[in-house]
């Protein structure tokens, strides 16, 4: 017999209630270093199932394309058939980069004038944290009474983005309605509602050319690889407009879904001292 639901004016008090300890699994999830590729998603899932099975939740189920790039479902079902709500965030994080550009240890968290600050803190080890809470809240009240309220806490978000959530949709994951935790506010906290987002791609343009000496390079008049790539990169801005026009609008929004694309050169490569290299690669996403 499932308890009565409370009101929704109740179940925000038991959420507000928990606050703490929300920041507390939080800063255990952040202390976890998933980035890659030196660390993987597991210890960061396990932290998950445990939290999960202490507020009374299924310890969940994995489903990975790759065992070490875990995905964890948790279900929580009504008696009735109705629609699936999913909450979905990623387990994985940026890597921290220079930790000399830190004030602190990245996977030490602390708080400071009323947020957490650490790595993934808000993209997005808060939210998981959050999310888990929430649902522990609507398990307490007895919900949901009809469809299924199903979390999802995948892997591979920062990366290639095809264990994760990709692999979870290929596998037959279709709800009805979804709620990703990224953060969301230009100038205040969800002072925004995204309702859509760019999609990705990278690419990589290589070149070729003889390897010579870079004081011959203007007497043998040869396009060396470097030459030959900077003659191309004007194709750059053309790939990161392609499709511009095709970005989809919905219902009741006149706005596209996403803003216009935006380009970011994430690596170069060329030759070493003085030689003009053989082989010359830039890739941009």
């Amino acid at each position: 017999m499932r308890p009565e639901a409370e009101p929704a004016s109740d179940l925000l008090r038991t959420i507000k209630a928990s606050e703490p300890a929300i920041v507390e699994l939080a800063s255990r999830l952040i202390g976890i270093p998933s980035f890659r590729p030196e660390h993987d998603e597991r210890a960061v899932v396990t932290e998950l199932q445990q939290a999960a099975r202490t507020l009374g939740l299924p310890g969940g189920e994995i489903q990975a394309a790759d065992a070490d790039r875990p995905n964890l479902l948790v279900r929580l079902a009504g008696d009735r058939p109705g629609p699936r709500l999913l909450l979905n965030g990623h387990t994985d994080t940026k890597p921290p980069g220079d930790l000399a550009d830190w004030s602190f240890d990245p996977l030490g968290p602390r708080v400071e004038d009323g947020s957490l600050h650490g790595l993934g803190a808000v993209d997005m080890k808060g939210a998981l944290a959050a999310m888990l809470h929430a649902a522990a809240a609507l398990r307490s009240a007895g919900l949901p009474r009809r469809g299924e309220l199903l979390l999802a806490f995948t892997a591979d978000e920062e990366a290639s983005g095809t264990l994760g959530l990709a692999a979870l949709v290929d596998a037959g994951l279709q709800p009805d309605l979804a709620v990703i935790g990224e953060p969301s506010g230009l100038s205040a906290s969800f002072d925004t509602l995204p309702v859509g987002s760019r999609g990705f791609v990278g690419f990589t343009l290589r070149a070729r050319g003889p390897r010579i000496h870079s004081a011959l390079t203007d007497r043998l008049r040869r396009p060396t690889a470097i030459a030959a790539l900077a003659a191309r990169l004007g194709v750059i801005p053309i790939a990161a407009r392609a499709g511009a026009h095709e970005q989809p609008r919905f219902a009741g929004h006149g706005e596209p879904a996403a803003g216009p694309r935006d380009l970011a050169v994430r690596a170069g490569g060329g030759g070493e001292g003085a030689g003009a290299p053989s082989r010359a690669a830039i890739a941009a996403s």
